[in-house]
Order: structure tokens, then C-alpha cells, then sequence
């Protein structure tokens, strides 16, 4: 699955430099992966798992963010290593700029 052209370039608009707090920095890692199983050991923020259950929440856009275990995946790490996805299907831009709204520059 991929995500859209305009998703893709919203994701591109955004300034790093704005981002001001962990679910943020978790969802743009997420959209950056562009629905591809992202490990939760490469999303470095503090209470990653935390974060991404509050993307799920209608304040935080109400994204449908996907978990899976690797053995789930059919990749190393067994039941023990976590991979998390934004569902494409599911990412608006209203909802991006619901979590991002003062880092989408343009």
C-alpha cells in the first residue's frame, strides 16, 4: 500500500524544527514510512507505544495505526519485537493537520 501524492507532499511540507512534541514526532515517522511496518526500536522518542495509541484517539486525528509482532510478519525477532503502520487508507490531510497543525508549512 502507498500513500497519496498530496500526502506525500504534505509530508515533505512539514519543518522539523516546529514539531514540539513526541505524538507529533511519532506520527511523521509513521507517514515518513509511507505505510510500510515500521519497529518500534527505530522510533526514538520517549513512550513511542504510548503515542502511537494516541494517534487511535479523535483528538489526535483518530488514525488507524496497525501493530503487528515480527513473528506475525515473518521477520526476525519473534513475538517480542513490535512493528507499528498507519492504515494508507485512512490518512486524510485533515488529519495530519490535526496532530502537525503548526509544522505543515505552505
Amino acid at each position: 500500500m502507498t500513500i497519496s501524492k498530496r500526502t506525500r507532499q504534505m509530508v515533505s511540507s512539514v519543518d522539523s524544527r516546529r514539531i514540539r512534541n513526541n505524538t507529533q514526532r511519532v506520527l511523521l515517522a509513521l507517514l515518513r514510512a509511507e505505510g510500510e511496518w515500521v519497529p518500534r526500536t527505530t522510533v526514538r522518542v520517549a513512550n513511542a507505544t504510548s503515542r502511537m495509541r494516541e494517534l487511535r484517539r479523535p483528538e489526535y486525528g483518530g488514525f488507524d495505526v496497525q501493530v503487528a509482532t515480527a513473528s506475525e510478519l515473518g521477520r526476525p525477532g519473534g513475538a517480542r519485537r513490535t512493528y507499528y503502520r498507519l492504515n494508507p487508507r485512512t490518512i486524510t490531510s485533515d488529519r495530519i493537520v490535526t496532530v502537525l497543525r503548526d509544522a505543515v508549512t505552505g
